[in-house]
């Protein structure tokens, strides 16, 4: 389990990474955005990938803030462990895997990462909520 003060620091150093590359993809590698949600405005508008980086981490806060009084017996050290791991599975690996060359294979498929990543994260705290505290 990371510590919370680690877990912001990655997940925002993923946030920037991931509009960084993909703003260079979209711009000078000939990318496209995969998430269909926001493609038509980013590939149309490539600065406001950067955008995306505050609304991400109050993003972020907010759905931890919601998490805390939805459900306070789960500790956000686990929940933003659960995050960092969908985070660089489900999204930085996409644009990593681009970086490196490898387009049009399932390390480069938005759909398949997002479920790898948050079944990675969902698995993580499941065993996390579940697992013996004396050990």
């Amino acid at each position: 389990m990371l510590s919370k003060r680690l877990s912001y620091i990655l997940l925002t150093l993923f946030f920037t990474f991931d509009a960084v590359l993909s703003y260079f993809a979209v711009t000078r590698m000939g990318g496209h955005e995969a998430n269909l949600v926001i493609a038509p405005y980013v590939e149309k508008y490539p600065p406001l990938y950067f955008l995306s980086i505050p609304v991400l981490v109050i993003g972020l806060f907010a759905i931890m803030w919601l998490i805390r009084k939805l459900l306070p017996k789960i500790s956000d050290r686990v929940v933003l462990t659960s995050f960092v791991i969908y985070w660089a599975f489900g999204n930085s690996s996409l644009n990593l895997a681009f970086l490196i060359g490898l387009r049009h294979t399932a390390f480069n498929n938005w759909s398949t990462m997002s479920v790898v990543g948050i079944f990675l994260g969902l698995i993580y705290l499941i065993i996390s909520l579940y697992k013996p505290r004396n050990i």
